[in-house]
């Protein structure tokens, strides 16, 4: 599937299931300052090495 059809394929099922992927987000703001995902410099880490090594 080239690009350009795949993003208008994916904006398209965006505008279609606006709603509920909104209902299913989980903000940021919403989680606990200690959960894993609001530690950015231990993920950072963690794809630049991924990156760098190929992992």
């Amino acid at each position: 599937m080239d690009r350009e059809k795949f993003l208008k394929d994916f904006r398209k099922f965006l505008e279609d299931n606006y709603e509920q992927v909104m209902e299913n987000t989980i903000r940021l703001e919403d989680l606990p300052e200690d959960d894993d995902w609001r530690q950015d410099e231990v993920w950072d880490g963690l794809y630049v090495r991924k990156a760098v090594n190929n992992e």
